[in-house]
C-alpha cells in the first residue's frame, strides 16, 4: 500500500473549480476581500462582511476598502494614513505580512482584535486580496497562559525561599 500515491481528482471536481472555490471561500471564517487596483471592492465573503458589520456582501461590493475595513492598534489609536500598513500595502501594491490591529465593526463601538494581510493578485487588473481573521481567542488563551506562569512562578518561590532558608 502507498500512502504517498497520488489520487487524481474526478472530472466532476476538475471541471467544477470556481463552484469549489466559491464554496470554500462561503465558509472559511476568515475575511476575504477583493478589490481592484483603484481599492474598489469587487469580492467579499460572508464572514468579511459580517466582521465588517454588515449584512451581506452585496451591501459592499463597489464600495472603496476603505469604507468598509477601518483598522486601529492594537491599543486602541487611530492609524493615521502614513502610519497604516494596509493603507500603504494597497497604495504600492506590495504584500502586507499579518499585521495585528482592531477592525471597527461598521458604526459601533465595537472593536475586534484581528491579523490582516494583504497579498498582490497575479493578474494583469492589478487585484488586491486582503484577509484577515479574529484573534480574540488567541489573545484570551495567551492572557491565560501568561497569568498561569505567573501564578506558577509565584507558588514556587514561597517554599523554594523556606528550603532554601532551612539550608543557610
Amino acid at each position: 500500500m502507498n500512502l504517498f500515491k497520488r489520487i487524481q481528482p474526478s472530472s466532476a471536481a476538475t471541471g467544477n473549480q470556481p463552484a469549489l472555490a466559491e464554496m470554500v471561500l462561503k465558509v472559511i471564517h476568515d475575511g476575504v476581500v477583493m478589490t481592484d487596483k483603484a481599492g474598489t471592492i469587487q469580492f467579499i465573503n460572508p464572514a468579511a462582511a459580517t466582521m465588517t458589520g454588515h449584512n451581506t456582501a452585496n451591501e459592499v461590493i463597489g464600495l472603496d476598502y476603505a469604507l468598509v475595513i477601518k483598522l486601529e492598534s492594537k491599543e486602541g489609536r487611530e492609524l493615521p494614513e502614513a502610519d497604516n500598513p494596509l493603507v500603504q500595502a494597497m497604495k504600492t501594491n506590495q504584500p502586507l505580512e499579518p499585521f495585528q490591529g482592531s477592525l471597527i465593526v461598521g458604526q459601533s463601538d465595537k472593536r475586534i482584535p484581528v491579523s490582516i494581510s494583504v497579498l498582490p493578485a497575479e493578474d494583469a487588473n492589478q487585484n488586491r486580496i486582503i484577509t484577515f481573521r479574529d484573534i480574540t481567542k488567541e489573545l484570551e488563551e495567551e492572557g491565560e497562559q501568561t497569568e498561569f506562569i505567573s501564578t506558577a512562578s509565584h507558588e514556587m518561590r514561597t517554599p523554594v525561599a523556606t528550603i532554601d532558608g532551612y539550608l543557610s
